[in-house]
């Protein structure tokens, strides 16, 4: 997940830093975004399983520390899955009502059929395009914040490493 989850990022960031016709590292503009929704396919295929995984098995005890580092890992881990289901959710919508969506090199197509009577897929895709857009900086934010607290416990002298893996 947190391979996948940097690859969205890095291929995002290259994307935006490519000028509109030129490149970036050998590539276009385009091709950093296929590389951030490829990516971004993988992270959503471990999603749920993941998801799974957390709610049928035991949660470790928190490690030492005050009250308040202790609401803060319950936050940090509650916004870290809302921020991976919510952003698998919009980018796959984005995909599945728009132009389909690339995966290394190949295209999964898009669904030709209305979600809702009333919507098109065209206006669902630029919903779930304004939230995807919306919440991305802020997940951007809540990673390094995350691997900060991994750091964090290293210095303590905790095993956090062991207990993630």
């Amino acid at each position: 997940m947190g391979f996948g989850t940097l690859g969205c990022f890095g291929c995002v960031q290259a994307a935006m830093n490519t000028p509109k016709d030129g490149v970036l590292l050998g590539k276009g503009k385009g091709e950093w975004m296929n590389l951030h929704k490829s990516f971004g396919l993988v992270v959503a295929g471990l999603c749920l399983p993941r998801v799974a995984l957390r709610l049928t098995t035991a949660v470790p005890a928190h490690l030492p520390g005050s009250a308040l580092e202790h609401v803060a890992a319950n936050a940090s881990h509650l916004a870290m899955y809302v921020g991976m289901l919510g952003m698998s959710a919009t980018g796959l919508t984005m995909g599945l009502m728009g132009k389909g969506l690339p995966f290394f090199g190949a295209t999964i197509p898009a669904l030709k059929t209305q979600v809702f009577a009333d919507r098109p897929n065209g206006k669902t895709a630029g919903a779930a395009f304004k939230l995807h857009k919306t919440y991305g900086p802020y997940f951007e934010y809540l990673v390094p914040v995350h691997v900060g607290a991994v750091g964090y416990h290293m210095a303590k002298g905790q095993a956090i490493l062991k207990r993630i893996l």
